[in-house]
């Protein structure tokens, strides 16, 4: 009920001649209790924009209704004084000294009720110092992180608040500060894992050759071989050293001339590669990581962390790449085949986030060629290893025609087969 329906009523009660008893004092009564918070709060429902008919409200804005319709909405001014929040915290609850529920009151409480709610939002993104997570430090069993655009929003709407915001903005702005300067720093890490990927991608065509010409590589071919005759508890460089020890001192004790300087030469690239190159390996993916923890330990979820969180599932990818690479002799189990038949099809679908991130926040980067100079560096090198992976699928499924051819053969214990026969099967099976 609207305080100027109440008066009417009352007034209404008081031109009846005859004495209608206990209800007519209970009416009259709970209007003299809401004349009475009328007047405690007259500038606070003035300031707040509920208007109250028969009375004069300079400061108000003028409301749409009537008092009697049951849709009071308070309609603020904007550019006055801030409201204390506690102010219109105590008018609403010394309301409820009222023994009938007023539209007037109801109305001070939505402005309670979305001032709270925006004050609640405020404290999620920027809590009090003390219950803040420091840099670098990430608090265990804490919700999600509120991201940069819900920051953003809370600074925009703060101007528009009828409370006071100011302690609470101080704290969004700080909190703004912080996470736009890390994401300065931010940009520059990213580029430079950008480069280091660039290194990698460089050291893997050093040491690997060309991707579609894996194959016909030196460097696979004896890495083929050494994995095939590698011992279990030493490294792939230090067999490789052993083979050109062991075959130069074989042609010593023969008295003929020892391996080419060419061959040496190709065994100690081969071999300075793979270390140069697990040197970039280690750089780029360990940088990946790094950042990754850095950007999970600030206090909003921007962009950046985003791309990090992209660039970790790449550097896996990447690395489970290099592992079928570097040791091609598992990828010809048969219970290996469908394994890297759906790994090719991850690195394909990767190629496609590429051409369109699926970025939530990509509209807060200022620059778009910092993102596609990423996107274009990472892409390059999981096309190249995907190339090499298809080499090789195509090298196993030859193996499996041979496989059958095999079977085959050694199925028909009846059936004799020439020697010229059986000779290209070996030689097949060299593949």
């Amino acid at each position: 009920v609207s305080l100027p329906l109440l008066r009417l009523i009352v007034e209404e009660l008081n031109e009846i001649p005859a004495n209608l008893g206990n209800p007519a004092t209970k009416m009259k009564r709970i209007l003299g209790q809401a004349e009475s918070w009328y007047d405690e709060n007259k500038s606070l429902l003035v300031r707040c924009g509920v208007k109250i008919e028969g009375e004069q409200h300079d400061d108000a804005t003028v409301q749409e209704g009537t008092p009697n319709d049951g849709n009071m909405v308070a309609s603020p001014s904007k550019g006055g004084p801030k409201i204390q929040y506690e102010v219109l915290q105590d008018a609403v609850e010394s309301a409820a000294e009222v023994s009938l529920d007023l539209e007037e009151a109801l109305a001070l409480k939505k402005l309670l009720d979305d001032s709270q709610e925006w004050y609640d939002r405020a404290m999620g993104v920027a809590p009090k110092r003390n219950k803040r997570t420091a840099r670098g430090k990430k608090k265990s069993n804490v919700p999600e992180k509120p991201t940069l655009e819900e920051l953003l929003t809370l600074v925009r709407e703060a101007p528009d608040q009828l409370i006071d915001t100011t302690t609470a903005l101080q704290r969004l702005n700080m909190q703004l500060n912080d996470i736009q300067s890390w994401r300065l720093e931010a940009q520059v890490k990213l580029r430079d894992i950008a480069n280091a990927l660039v290194d990698l991608r460089n050291e893997r065509k050093a040491h690997l050759g060309a991707p579609a010409e894996l194959l016909n590589n030196a460097a696979i071919l004896a890495l083929k071989e050494e994995e095939n005759d590698r011992a279990s508890d030493n490294d792939e460089n230090e067999v490789l050293k052993a083979e050109v020890e062991s075959e130069e001192k074989n042609a010593q004790s023969m008295d003929i001339d020892s391996p080419s300087k060419a061959g040496s030469e190709e065994v100690a690239s081969l071999t300075n590669g793979t270390e140069s190159e697990t040197a970039s390996k280690l750089g780029a993916y360990r940088m990946i990581a790094n950042f990754l923890k850095e950007a999970q330990g600030t206090a909003i979820y921007t962009v950046e962390e985003e791309i990090a969180e992209m660039l970790e599932k790449i550097s896996e990818w990447l690395t489970k790449a290099a592992g079928y690479i570097s040791h091609p002799a598992k990828l010809f189990v048969q219970r290996n085949f469908k394994e890297l038949d759906h790994f090719i099809q991850d690195g394909e679908y990767l190629l496609k986030t590429a051409e369109s991130p699926d970025l939530t926040q990509e509209h807060h980067i200022d620059d778009m060629s910092f993102l596609t100079d990423i996107n274009s560096t990472w892409s390059s090198l999981v096309s190249d290893e995907k190339i090499r992976l298809e080499k090789l699928k195509s090298r196993r499924d030859q193996f499996k025609e041979w496989d059958e051819k095999v079977e085959e053969v050694l199925e028909e214990d009846d059936k004799k087969y020439s020697l010229d026969v059986l000779r290209d099967l070996m030689e097949e099976g060299s593949i």
